[in-house]
């Protein structure tokens, strides 16, 4: 659980090196950078935040049950 939790933190570098790249392919074009929190990045935060709750919750139901 441990390596697919870090593997998971690690596959945000390449995420954020994209999001800069067209944060800077787009700046020609007069497209805004989001880099303010709204009420809906807020929403879809609680229901990220709510998904993994559910997903970590099960897994360890599911460990408390069999005991692997």
């Amino acid at each position: 659980m441990a390596i697919s939790l870090l593997l998971n933190l690690l596959a945000i570098i390449p995420i954020v090196r994209a999001q800069k790249v067209i944060n800077f392919i787009l700046l020609p074009f007069g497209a805004l950078n989001n880099n303010q929190i709204t009420g809906a990045n807020i929403f879809w935060l609680l229901i990220g935040v709510l998904s993994w709750g559910l997903i970590a919750m099960s897994f360890f139901h599911i460990h408390s049950i069999y005991g692997t």
